[in-house]
C-alpha cells in the first residue's frame, strides 16, 4: 500500500468516526427505546381492538331507531 493510499484511508476512516459521532451526539438521543416502541404497539393493538368490536354499534344503533320511528309512525297512521 502506497503512502497516499494509506494517508486516504486514514483520512476516511477518521471521517466515517467523526460521522457515528455525530449521529451519537445528535439523533440517537431522540430515538425510541425498545421499551417505549413495546408500548406504542401495545396501545395501537388495543385502539385497533376496540374498533373491531364497536364497528358494528353504529348500524345496530341506527336500525333500533329506525324501527322505532317506522313503529310509532304505523301507529300514529292506523289510528
Amino acid at each position: 500500500m502506497t503512502k497516499q493510499c494509506e494517508e486516504k484511508l486514514i483520512a476516511d476512516v477518521a471521517e466515517t468516526k467523526a460521522l457515528l459521532q455525530q449521529f451519537m451526539d445528535e439523533i440517537k438521543p431522540t430515538l425510541a427505546t425498545r421499551q417505549e416502541v413495546g408500548e406504542s404497539e401495545r396501545k395501537l393493538s388495543e385502539h385497533i381492538d376496540n374498533h373491531k368490536e364497536y364497528r358494528g354499534l353504529a348500524p345496530l344503533w341506527a336500525a333500533i331507531i329506525l324501527d322505532a320511528a317506522l313503529t310509532l309512525g304505523c301507529a300514529v297512521w292506523r289510528k
